[in-house]
């Protein structure tokens, strides 16, 4: 209990608190979705140009997909870390930051474009808004390969209410060589309850992991909502610092009927487009 009311002091759930750390701390939005994302429609201009006004780094982390990520890092507008959230065949989903951009676009090209399904398709109207894409790939392949690179690997919100959520599929024994594998943990989404978020922070200090946290922005005005702040001066930097567990996390969880509300909007917009088209342009690109 006293490690994790001293690890407590490093997650901050406000998000006033960005501005007593701005001159000191580099912060990052570790987790944000753009319209490559199926479940978002959000313009990468919009994104930079929102992350530009709150003075704050952007980690682009696509379902599945890097064209946003490596659109955002060649615009250079504001610090951007190369990075892409992959849906296992399992349905569990892991967050992977490159060092590199040309890393992460060759271990999307390799390994993931064009190598993608959707779920089977539910028989309720609302199974069918929410059902997503997945990779082809196991998790154990999805580490396999995203360790012959540098990157920092997190397990986003383990607590989620849906099946994505990684705390018990990381928890069972037989997965606990791959768990060791993995550097760090979503303590903070801000997409999640905050009770979602303290479990989260408890799962993390237990197994000795490092630290992240993001917005899960599906949506403009979701951006910033949860950054992770460090003592770095580069992208790579920041990286580092996550992984010897030297950052702050701060933010506030965003208001449920609101997540609610612009992700189906996202969804029903994507949906009426056409599954296909989706796939189509992933195969295509």
């Amino acid at each position: 209990m006293a490690e994790y009311k001293n690890f407590q002091r490093k997650v901050i759930f406000h998000d006033q608190a960005l501005k007593e750390f701005e001159d000191d701390y580099s912060s990052f939005d570790m987790h944000v979705h753009t319209k490559y994302s199926h479940d978002c429609i959000t313009n990468i201009d919009a994104i930079l140009k929102r992350a530009a006004q709150l003075k704050i780094g952007v980690a682009i982390t696509d379902h599945n997909r890097a064209e946003g990520a490596l659109e955002a890092y060649k615009k250079k507008k504001v610090p951007v870390i190369p990075g892409i959230e992959v849906t296992s065949m399992e349905k569990k989903e892991i967050l992977i930051y490159f060092y590199s951009a040309n890393d992460l676009k060759e271990y999307y090209e390799k390994y993931i474009k064009g190598k993608v399904t959707i779920h089977k398709v539910p028989r309720t109207r609302i199974g069918q808004v929410l059902r997503t894409i997945r990779s082809n790939l196991s998790m154990q392949e999805i580490i396999d390969k995203a360790d012959k690179y540098s990157c920092l690997k997190s397990v986003p919100h383990p607590f989620n209410y849906v099946s994505k959520g990684g705390h018990r599929f990381f928890s069972k024994r037989k997965r606990a060589e791959l768990f060791k594998r993995i550097e760090a943990v979503e303590v903070f989404n801000a997409a999640q309850r905050k009770i979602m978020n303290k479990k989260a922070l408890k799962w993390a200090i237990k197994s000795r992991k490092a630290f992240t946290g993001g917005s899960d922005a599906h949506n403009l005005r979701e951006v910033g909502n949860a950054v992770t702040a460090c003592r770095a001066r580069s992208p790579k930097d920041f990286l580092e610092c996550i992984r010897k567990n030297k950052d702050l996390i701060l933010g506030n969880e965003t208001r449920w009927p609101a997540i609610m509300k612009y992700s189906f909007q996202a969804l029903k917009n994507k949906r009426m487009n056409g599954w296909s088209k989706i796939l189509k342009t992933e195969k295509d690109d």
